[in-house]
């Protein structure tokens, strides 16, 4: 049995949600663009990890108190629930696209995002990884799949660290990115920003309703068995 196999089978999906999230990207773009583009985006950053980290943390703690069928059970409820919120969630999307003719709109608080400092940014990433409702339903289903066929500490603590790195992707790329090429960097992140400025809808669209099929099929063969 390879458990590493499974670990990474256990998390990757999800974690592959959490990394897929235009708004948190664009934000980290401005902040990027920004005259303190290093100390915001690696402040950004690092919130997030800590954010994703301290909710599989959490869970990882929580799955420790429910064994045998009852833990079974508990992640057959768990990925209905998060499968249900994702296809709320899609079909929310969906419904507020920007219709023919509309500029899409991104939220009130992005326009502040160039001016924050150091320890906003790091409060963003934070909020926008670990709270936001997406983010924060993939997180907990990740882990608890990942808990589910990891049994020992030190394979619980090897998959989360694997989600983590996973899921922020989309986050540590653009700042290794920026800081390796910096001037030359501007570019291909503003148009990076401008393509999810305008697309940012139909990827997420289609990423909700993909993985709300996923963990409802999960669901229904968790508590079916």
């Amino acid at each position: 049995r390879c458990i590493v196999g499974e670990t990474i089978g256990a998390v990757l999906s999800p974690a592959i949600g959490v990394a897929i999230s235009p708004v948190p990207v664009i934000a980290l773009i401005l902040m990027l663009l920004s005259a303190t583009a290093t100390k915001n985006g690696l402040s950004f950053m690092a919130g997030w990890i800590v954010a994703l980290l301290g909710v599989g943390a959490l869970v990882l703690v929580l799955d420790v108190e429910v064994r045998g069928d009852d833990a079974s059970t508990a992640l057959g409820i768990v990925k209905l629930v998060v499968g249900v919120l994702l296809l709320l969630l899609a079909v929310r999307q969906f419904r507020s696209r920007p219709r023919a003719g509309q500029t899409p709109s991104m939220p009130r608080w992005m326009a502040g995002v160039s001016s924050m400092r150091p320890t906003q940014a790091f409060g963003l990433g934070l909020l926008l990884a670990g709270v936001n409702p997406k983010n924060l339903a993939l997180t907990v289903a990740g882990i608890a799949s990942m808990a589910a066929v990891a049994q020992d500490a030190a394979q619980r603590a090897t998959g989360l660290v694997i989600f983590v790195v996973l899921a922020s992707a989309s986050v540590i790329l653009p700042v290794l990115f920026f800081l390796t090429f910096r001037a030359r960097a501007a570019t291909a992140l503003t148009a990076i920003r401008d393509w999810l400025s305008s697309f940012s809808w139909v990827v997420m669209t289609v990423l909700l309703t993909v993985l709300s099929v996923g963990m409802l099929g999960d669901a229904v063969a968790i508590l079916g068995s």
